[in-house]
């Protein structure tokens, strides 16, 4: 039931985030990144997944934990303005940093965290209009993102994270493409790393 699970998630977000096919971009350490159409956006979207050697409730706290972002996700280097709405939602900013010459971004999103089934999660990420600006940012209006969360046995989780951003502006070809490929892997890379040792 747990793999059916996964696989109904990954399809069920695949209808949301990207009507193109799915692409395996990078195939590394264990990490499968993949890469599909967005559509209206000239930007793609990515999916990657792995397998962590932890057990699911320690992998859903450490997502779940807003100012451990920064400790994992690749590019992501200032998560401010928390605001805990409930147990389960939560909003705040995300602040993005790009090699140069690329403006950093920055965008107000809320994100929800919620069991599928015993033995499955899913934390949902989405931008939302905000009025506020900071000096030397971008602001990025059309984001969202979901990771499933799915035990696969004794210790071992499968995560999956999928994901959509337009940056908003003008950003150089070989920056975005390098973007939608190394950010999920390296993020995963690291969360993985964390939570194993």
């Amino acid at each position: 039931m747990k793999y059916s699970l996964l696989v109904y998630i990954l399809l069920f977000t695949g209808t949301i985030f990207a009507q193109g096919e799915w692409k395996l971009e990078k195939n590394e350490d264990g990490i499968q990144v993949y890469l599909a159409d967005t559509p209206e956006s000239k930007y793609k979207t990515f999916k990657a997944t792995t397998t962590i050697n932890s057990d699911i409730e320690a992998v859903y706290a450490m997502l779940k934990d807003l100012k451990a972002l920064t400790d994992y996700y690749h590019g992501i280097h200032a998560v401010t303005d928390i605001t805990q709405i409930n147990e389960s939602e939560a909003s705040y900013f995300l602040e993005f940093e790009f090699p140069w010459p690329v403006t950093k971004r920055r965008a107000f999103v809320k994100s929800k965290a919620y069991p599928v089934e015993v033995g499955a999660y899913e934390i949902e990420t989405s931008a939302i209009p905000s009025d506020s600006t900071k000096d030397g940012y971008v602001a990025v209006t059309n984001m969202s993102s979901i990771w499933s969360i799915v035990s696969a046995g004794e210790n071992k989780t499968v995560v999956t994270t999928i994901a959509h951003m337009d940056p908003a502006g003008k950003i150089p070809g070989w920056i975005a493409n390098a973007f939608v490929v190394d950010t999920p892997f390296k993020s995963l890379k690291k969360l993985r790393e964390i939570l194993e040792n």
